[in-house]
């Protein structure tokens, strides 16, 4: 499920954005920069959101036969430590080590300047967005069970174990 986009989400340069109401969500000419300092596809960009965005702000990525996931913050105004995308590019870096699976981190951009806001770009993993229900052909107890160990493996793999990520550690604990 995508969303629709507005004709001020997406621009090429950051001079199409000047007079526009609100800052756009992807400045495509410096995230080709980016994207080809990291060696991240090539070519033109095309950007499709996915999902309904009520938290970070998702986009497929398509560059030539390369597809990527691009993760950022909503537009301003944010509370200082809500949507931190940084610090989630840092939870699945730290979870990679385990059972769980997450998909690769392949680059983190801190520098607000690129596209308005920190983001990070990860690998496509197949597979059904799940929004606010899911969807019926995998809402039965055996396919919850069945999703639950291709993702975990054992939960108890998971829960308890404990995450490096950089000087930080992360410890996974079930919620009480």
């Amino acid at each position: 499920m995508s969303t629709a986009i507005a004709p001020d989400d997406i621009v090429e340069t950051r001079a199409d954005a000047e007079g526009n109401s609100r800052p756009p969500l992807l400045v495509l000419e410096p995230l080709r920069a980016f994207l080809d300092a990291h060696g991240l596809g090539a070519g033109d960009i095309k950007a499709t959101p996915i999902g309904e965005g009520h938290s970070n702000v998702t986009y497929l990525i398509e560059r030539g036969a390369e597809e990527i996931v691009l993760r950022r913050p909503p537009r301003p105004p944010l509370p200082p430590s809500a949507h931190d995308v940084l610090r989630e590019a840092r939870l699945l870096r730290a979870l990679a080590a385990t059972p769980a699976r997450v998909p690769d981190v392949l680059a983190v951009c801190d520098d607000p300047d690129t596209i308005g806001c920190p983001f990070y770009v990860m690998e496509r993993i197949e597979g059904e967005v799940i929004v606010s229900s899911v969807p019926p052909a995998l809402d039965t107890r055996a396919e919850r069970r069945r999703i639950r160990t291709a993702r975990l493996g054992s939960p108890d793999a998971t829960w308890g174990s404990d995450c490096a990520s950089g000087s930080r550690r992360v410890r996974c604990r079930r919620s009480p």
